[in-house]
């Protein structure tokens, strides 16, 4: 399976437990989907191929954590600052359409990025 695959199963799976309407869930699939292609093209930039991890929690809080052993992001990197469409895009999905939360921080291996929404 593709990893884009293992990431709309993983929300579908959220669905199954009652936490989200499907328009919800398109949105959640869509911002996964955009975190995926970033660590392809930034994380494992100049590599033949690279560790992706992506988890799904759901209880009264629904949180997709997505991370990588890419090569980290950089050290001046600002999520609220970056001019990157596809960025601002999930940022603005997350934060102001779902009113979630989505941080992006380096790890010992790379980079990870955690979205969170409440019920």
């Amino acid at each position: 399976k593709s990893t884009a695959a293992q990431a709309a199963e993983a929300v579908a799976s959220a669905l199954a437990e009652g936490f989200a309407p499907a328009v919800i869930g398109e949105a959640l699939s869509l911002a996964a989907n955009e975190l995926i292609v970033n660590a392809f093209k930034h994380g494992f930039a100049g590599r033949k191929q690279g560790a992706l991890d992506i988890a799904v929690a759901s209880g009264d809080v629904l949180t997709i954590s997505i991370a990588d052993d890419g090569k980290g992001l950089p050290d001046d990197f600002s999520l609220a600052g970056s001019s990157h469409l596809g960025l601002r895009l999930v940022r603005s999905v997350i934060e102001e359409d779902l009113k979630g939360t989505l941080s992006l921080d380096r790890t010992t291996k790379g980079s990870r990025a955690l979205l969170t929404l409440r019920r």
